[in-house]
């Protein structure tokens, strides 16, 4: 992983400095940018899982295979809620792919399953309405990025949008290493993105142009999902492009306001009465000029 920090001190220079990479030639080499904004640039890249984890102290769903478990226990209760079903991957199915020498953790479904899309799509689903994800999400516009960046409020003196930029997963390899005290042995973190459209998915999947990546290792016979950090903390010039902007959260106004005029609000992304009453108070009294 070859991460670069920059700080920026105006919008302006961020957009800069955005076409300036994608005109070198890591641009040209390798696989398209995703970008992810966060409102507090001390945050660390995280998923909903590890924060739920992480908080709970509850490393049993981090088994990949106990979380897999888990989303098919409540799945009959969510299709009874919505009137809709996902054909998902069996269990039994699941269980023998986690089995296959060449996992490698660099996916955690078996993307071969004719029922990988549903599955895939029911994942989609559970991420964007507040069930704990494994799934980190990115998209594939620098501005819709920037929207989650500023929109929310925040004492924090800077904002980050993160650019990454995967290599081939074909050319990753997951290295283990041996334990003699414990006898135990841990391959690496890989990092896996999923690219694919997926069908049949949640709405808000296509307006925020999201893309998602999985983090996951293995520990002896069994798979875990990983903290992105660590795999991001690695430092190699063979591996994936990590790019951190800082940019002061004073420029928020601004910014909104011009991601507005394009189109870019709550109500586009989320596309609910309750994003549309937030889109029409910002419009209405954030913008509004106090002497009209």
């Amino acid at each position: 992983m070859a991460f670069t920090e920059i700080s920026c001190n105006s919008w302006e220079n961020f957009v800069i400095e955005l076409e300036k990479l994608k005109n070198n030639n890591i641009a040209k080499n390798n696989l398209g940018f995703l970008y992810r904004g966060q409102s507090n640039y001390k945050w660390e890249l995280e998923t909903t899982l590890e924060r739920h984890a992480k908080n709970k102290n509850e490393n049993y769903i981090l088994n990949i295979k106990n979380y897999y478990k888990l989303t098919k226990n409540i799945k009959p209760l969510i299709e009874t809620y919505l009137k809709y079903k996902w054909d998902t991957i069996p269990l039994k199915d699941f269980n023998e792919f986690l089995k296959k020498d060449d996992f490698l953790p660099l996916k955690i479904l078996d993307d071969n399953h004719k029922n990988f899309s549903e599955t895939f799509s029911y994942f989609i689903y559970l991420r964007h309405h507040g069930f704990p994800s494994p799934l980190l999400d990115w998209t594939k516009s620098p501005y819709i990025a920037a929207y989650f960046a500023f929109s929310n409020l925040s004492s924090a003196e800077f904002i980050s949008i993160y650019i990454y930029k995967e290599i081939d997963s074909n050319k990753k390899r997951a290295l283990s290493k041996f334990n003699p005290l414990d006898q135990s042995t841990t391959t690496e973190s890989i990092i896996k993105t999923y690219q694919e459209n997926i069908a049949a998915s949640h709405y808000r999947h296509y307006n925020q142009q999201s893309i998602y990546t999985t983090c996951a290792k293995k520990f002896n016979d069994s798979y875990f999902f990983a903290k992105h950090q660590y795999y991001f903390d690695k430092i190699s010039e063979e591996e994936d492009f990590l790019w951190k902007f800082n940019i002061p959260a004073s420029e928020r106004t601004k910014v909104l306001a011009y991601l507005d005029q394009h189109n870019i609000n709550d109500f586009t992304l989320f596309g609910s009465p309750e994003s549309l009453m937030k889109t029409m108070a910002y419009r209405e009294i954030d913008l509004r000029n106090d002497d009209s």
